[in-house]
């Protein structure tokens, strides 16, 4: 990769920055709020928006339904997200782009995020900036797009077992539902 200075920050900070030809820049904004307006100066950008949001495995378990958690976390981040910053990522390594500006609305989650995984995967070098407050479930989300779907997939079909289940009389068939539910979601 090419990327010889990587930088993250806030909204406020990013929307001054001058942008140039050989830099790049990841827009990461909450679905509620309208996108910045970026200087057309840029090489390359990625808009994206997303809520500043976790969840993980042990909260995906809580669930008693997968479509339930779908719709409460549909604007938090999603494999999607994810697999359009690796192309991006992917994008920008063939356009000689040296400096890559990552943004979200304080400069404190998200982009921390996106920034330790560009650090760790591709060995740049972070320009200041501290990673503490990353967002797991984004940077996991980096590291393997579909860890949390192969949890909801798994999930789901414990699901449609279950409800065949239930239909059976009786003690063994509640047992098989239980135990489908919860052992069937660790897969």
């Amino acid at each position: 990769m090419t990327i010889r200075q990587l930088h993250f920050t806030d909204e406020k900070q990013a929307v001054t920055l001058p942008g140039n030809s050989s830099g790049a820049i990841i827009s990461i904004t909450d679905p509620d709020y309208p996108e910045p307006d970026l200087p057309d100066t840029w090489g390359s950008v990625l808009r994206l928006s997303f809520n500043d949001a976790e969840y993980d495995h042990a909260l995906i378990r809580t669930f008693d339904r997968v479509a339930d958690f779908r719709e409460q976390h549909r604007d938090d981040p999603q494999p999607a997200h994810a697999m359009a910053i690796h192309r991006f990522l992917d994008d920008i390594k063939t356009k000689g782009i040296e400096q890559l500006v990552v943004h979200c609305r304080y400069g404190r989650s998200r982009s921390a995020a996106v920034a330790k995984y560009v650090v760790e995967t591709y060995g740049t070098s972070l320009d200041g900036g501290s990673l503490d407050e990353y967002n797991r479930t984004l940077y996991l989300l980096l590291k393997d797009p579909m860890t949390f779907e192969r949890a909801l997939q798994n999930m789901e079909q414990a699901e449609a077992e279950a409800a065949g289940y239930r239909e059976e009389a009786g003690l063994l068939g509640k047992l098989r539902a239980f135990t489908q539910k919860w052992l069937g979601a660790e897969k």
